[in-house]
């Protein structure tokens, strides 16, 4: 479940991460699963495990896991494009209101909700509109992580505490409340300002929204497999989550040319399915472990504790451990070198919405007909990490590369190509250009898989869970900040006008440019070498 712009999907590891990655339940980023939810032995207090608990198998298990995590990725798939359009329309009336009436097809006292209708898509792409819509976007993302950040840790703590079940549960009780606000605020546009859709962002306190929903959703899923089999099971999971994105978009299309409410409102169900869905899914927790009769357990080192005293162990569970690990990663500079490459990796989550109004405004396409082009960038992200990837990675073995150096080269291809990609994307003077430089970047997209697994062996084992947690936090702020960022620098390319209406794109690709020159200085050598020689 990942967050992104204003995902609330359920990404169990876009793809990359095998191991850890969101935000989208989407686009799970490993990136804030792994590290806040791992797979601890049950809590002290906890009574013998029920027998229910392990009379579903652990393949129906993963079953009912991957169908919620493609109804949820379908819900988002149904909402991001629609709801965009939405405000496009909604600012698009407002603007032509007061520049040129005559533009106006419905006058007010007919108009529908969403505005939709009132005037024609083509006179949209104006950068006042454009860059509203933007904004509005861009600051939604910033607040819905805020939320994450700050109760995503102490969540996680819980999760082992009560199970991952109830967390599960009512966390997605939040997702269709949130797109439900959005809608309504919509639907009565001339009596709110579209900036109180914000508020949405409140679903989030609901158990931490979308990261942890990802979090938990990775969880459950390494609750019942074992490390041998865990990487084959996620790489199956990622793929139906991305045959939603493969599948959905011809249809929301279809849907968008008739009206755009109606794929909003599909949407809105199937994130309502998927709350009564999650509740065929038992508790996971200690799931593999043998379970002890009572009589077993040892009252050793119990004692009565005060409600202060607990608040104070739960709160020092949470934050103190993060202290620790920060000092042992410091040790190694290219470990905190490479946990800030993720920054840029969270960007190219958030600029993905941008994409839809950059191509809609740049070059005259409807959303509908950008929707479709997403499709096809969904089809190579899945050859790419099925095939090409694989092929790539097979080859290097064969010819005696060791593990390590595989990952750290093949992470400097995926990274050149992001590159190339964005900057190529954000000079190209038709859409023909756009959609070559699109599947150029797109082909990088394993990236983050190959950073994460290099960046994994350059740690003990026993330090991999917090180097995670420190790896989420850095994936949230990314997410945060870089929304808001790259809003304003498309809503300042739109008024600049010209080349400068890539200016997000550009700015991606120089960053990429930045990573790729550290990565190329980067040495492949383990830690102990590292600490004494630093970077090579």
């Amino acid at each position: 479940m990942t967050a992104g712009s204003s995902k609330d999907s359920i990404d169990v590891v876009e793809i990359e991460q095998p191991s850890q990655a969101t935000t989208k339940l989407p686009d799970v980023y490993e990136t804030e699963v792994t590290p806040l939810l791992g797979q601890t032995a049950a809590p002290q207090n906890e009574t013998t495990i029920k027998d229910d608990r392990c009379q579903m198998s652990s393949r129906a298990i993963l079953i009912i896991m991957g169908v919620l995590i493609l109804i949820i990725q379908c819900a988002d798939q149904f909402s991001e494009a629609p709801l965009t359009r939405i405000f496009e329309s909604i600012y698009c009336y407002q603007y032509w209101e007061h520049e040129d009436p005559t533009k106006i097809l419905i006058p007010r006292s007919a108009i529908g909700p969403g505005a939709l209708g009132g005037v024609e898509e083509q006179w949209c792409k104006v950068a006042e509109v454009q860059g509203k819509v933007a904004m509005l976007k861009g600051t939604q993302q910033f607040l819905d992580c805020i939320p994450s950040l700050v109760l995503s840790i102490p969540i996680g703590i819980l999760a082992d505490r009560w199970g991952r079940r109830p967390i599960m549960v009512i966390g997605l009780c939040g997702f269709p409340l949130r797109l439900g606000w959005q809608l309504f605020v919509c639907w009565f546009w001339q009596n709110f300002n579209l900036r109180v859709s914000w508020f949405s962002a409140l679903h989030a306190l609901i158990l931490g929204g979308s990261p942890v929903m990802s979090a938990v959703a990775f969880v459950v899923v390494s609750d019942v497999t074992n490390q041998e089999s865990r990487s084959a099971v996620f790489l199956r999971i990622s793929s139906a989550n991305l045959t939603s994105n493969l599948v959905c978009p011809p249809l929301v299309a279809w849907i968008m040319t008739r009206n755009p409410l109606v794929a909003v409102f599909i949407g809105i169900g199937c994130f309502c399915i998927g709350v009564p869905l999650s509740l065929l899914i038992p508790e996971t927790l200690g799931y593999q472990q043998l379970v002890k009769p009572d009589e077993e357990r040892s009252d050793e080192g119990e004692s009565i504790s005060t409600p202060e005293n607990q608040v104070k162990s739960f709160l020092e569970q949470c934050y103190k451990p993060l202290v620790g690990s920060t000092k042992y990663f410091l040790h190694d500079k290219r470990v905190v070198l490479l946990v800030i490459t993720f920054v840029p990796i969270m960007l190219t989550v958030t600029i993905a919405p941008l994409l839809l109004q950059y191509a809609s405004s740049r070059y005259g396409m409807t959303f509908a007909s950008v929707t479709m082009l997403l499709t096809v960038r969904a089809g190579v992200t899945i050859a790419m990490f099925l095939f090409v990837q694989s092929w790539a990675y097979k080859l290097l073995a064969n010819a005696g590369v060791s593990g390590q150096k595989r990952d750290l080269l093949l992470a400097r291809g995926s990274a050149g190509l992001m590159l190339v990609g964005w900057v190529a994307m954000g000079f190209s003077p038709n859409a023909i250009l756009f959609t070559v430089s699109l599947m150029v970047a797109t082909m990088g997209n394993g990236f983050s898989i190959f950073l994460r697994s290099f960046l994994t062996g350059l740690v003990e084992p026993n330090r991999v869970a917090e180097l995670y947690t420190i790896v989420g936090v850095v994936d949230t702020l990314g997410l945060m900040l870089g929304g808001p960022l790259l809003a304003w620098l498309f809503q300042r390319g739109m008024q600049l006008g010209g080349m400068f209406v890539g200016l997000p794109f550009v700015l991606l690709g120089l960053i990429y440019a930045v990573v790729t020159s550290f990565l190329l200085r980067i040495g492949h050598h383990k830690r102990k070498v590292m600490v004494e020689e630093g970077i090579e």
